[in-house]
């Protein structure tokens, strides 16, 4: 101790130099203290909650909540898994040993659920630790008083959460009652079975709708951008008006390939009576019995080559085949085509052989039909669609799962708040009620 004030007797300004530094160490020191509301405390507690919409606790606990607890069960750190099943949610608790590491331990219980393979309705479960940094640090109320509910929660969602989210310290902002309005479609069977579809295949070609197809690049101004082709709803009047292909009625082509098998076996037996009857040359009976087995031929392709297009029209939009549905209309083109012109030589034979007939002959040539081309062919080569508001009712509801909220009697909204984790509380909240002020009409 003598030592020491010896020391500072002796060195004056050496002291006076420490005191400095000390002092100002202190202050900017000061000045870098974080603002919290409450202590960084993190508890060795990590949560898991999944969304199952539409189903009961015990479909949810069966389904959901079992499969992932005998995931958690065995895990290193882990010791105890508490579980609570209701309708829609499931949660999981996870508590850990007291000298175990939160961050670690999440890690592993996220890569677990990840292996676990759940319902298809079933979301994907949101693993999170418990801290107080995670919970919101500031609360807000939006009311109004001349606007709707529907309105408010147009005005929060587009516009108050993104000006706070875009704020400094902000990590995030959660809502309560402003949950956007649902698009519910209510279909009608009836409809539905006139133009030959599923309610399946209607959602496949609205899923198909929703995506970016790449065509491939194009040079604007002076710089080569990718081109992509977008289906884009932006209202209900859009979505009403989107088409949905009709697939080809299967049993309509049947139905008139059947109708020209049958003229065309008609044709047949009077042109076997007309040659008893008649008793054409040699050489008319060869030339009328090649172009009989010629038709029958392009007949049973025409035949094949239908209902291989009414198969790969049943298929979904997305897994249909447009290079072979092409190729397929093709090839019934032409063998239509065939078809008429063998029809035609073959009235032309049957008329010749008649007309050497006197009453035999004036009587067959208005019987001996032969058949038409089938007409089903001409309609598959374009594709038909109806209007989604054909087949269904389209309009806006409030979610079943949202909440309705009041402040003194008005619609309102309620916001929280949650800062970063290096943020300081109360910087963060002062810039969020500048970002409000200049919201404010």
């Amino acid at each position: 101790m003598r030592l020491l004030t010896r020391f500072s007797m002796q060195n004056p300004i050496v002291i006076a130099i420490l005191a400095v530094l000390v002092t100002v160490g202190g202050i900017l020191s000061g000045r870098q203290l974080q603002e919290e509301l409450m202590p960084d405390i993190s508890l060795p507690i990590v949560s898991v909650v999944t969304s199952y919409p539409g189903a009961a606790p015990d479909q949810v606990a069966s389904d959901v909540t079992e499969p992932l607890e005998k995931a958690l069960k065995g895990l290193p750190g882990v010791q105890t898994v508490l579980s609570t099943s209701t309708a829609n949610v499931s949660g999981i608790e996870v508590q850990l040993d007291m000298d175990a590491n939160v961050q670690d331990v999440e890690q592993k219980i996220q890569a677990a659920v990840n292996k676990v393979q759940l319902p298809d309705g079933a979301g994907q479960p949101n693993v999170q630790d418990f801290s107080f940094d995670s919970s919101p640090v500031l609360y807000l109320t939006v009311s109004a008083d001349q606007e709707s509910a529907r309105q408010l929660r147009d005005v929060v969602n587009n516009t108050i959460v993104p000006a706070l989210t875009g704020v400094s310290g902000v990590a995030s902002v959660s809502t309560a009652g402003a949950a956007p309005d649902q698009v519910v479609m209510t279909f009608d069977s009836e409809k539905l079975k006139k133009y030959n579809l599923t309610l399946d295949q209607v959602l496949q070609d609205l899923q198909a709708d929703d995506t970016a197809m790449p065509l491939g690049a194009a040079v604007i101004d002076g710089k080569e951008q990718p081109v992509q082709l977008t289906s884009s709803v932006s209202s209900l009047a859009d979505l009403r008006k989107l088409r949905i292909p009709v697939p080809a009625n299967p049993s309509a082509g049947l139905n008139e390939l059947s109708k020209g098998m049958q003229q065309l076996g008609s044709a047949v037996g009077q042109v076997s009576a007309g040659l008893g009857q008649v008793g054409q040359g040699l050489g008319v009976v060869q030339a009328e019995t090649e172009l009989l087995s010629s038709l029958q031929s392009v007949e049973g392709q025409l035949f094949g080559a239908e209902m291989a297009l009414n198969q790969e029209l049943q298929k979904p939009a997305d897994a249909r085949d447009s290079q072979k549905i092409a190729q397929l209309q093709g090839q019934i083109s032409g063998l239509q085509k065939t078809q008429a012109q063998l029809s035609a030589q073959l009235q032309a034979l049957q008329k010749q052989a008649h007309a050497g007939q006197g009453n035999t002959a004036a009587a067959s040539p208005g019987t001996a039909a032969t058949p038409a081309p089938t007409s089903s062919g001409e309609q598959s080569s374009v594709q038909k669609t109806v209007a989604l508001g054909t087949l269904a009712k389209i309009e806006l509801k409030q979610p079943d799962n949202g909440s309705i909220n009041r402040t003194n009697g008005r619609p309102s909204v309620f916001l929280g708040v949650s800062k970063s984790e290096d943020a300081n509380t109360v910087a963060m909240a002062k810039a969020v009620s500048a970002e409000l002020a200049q919201l404010a009409p």
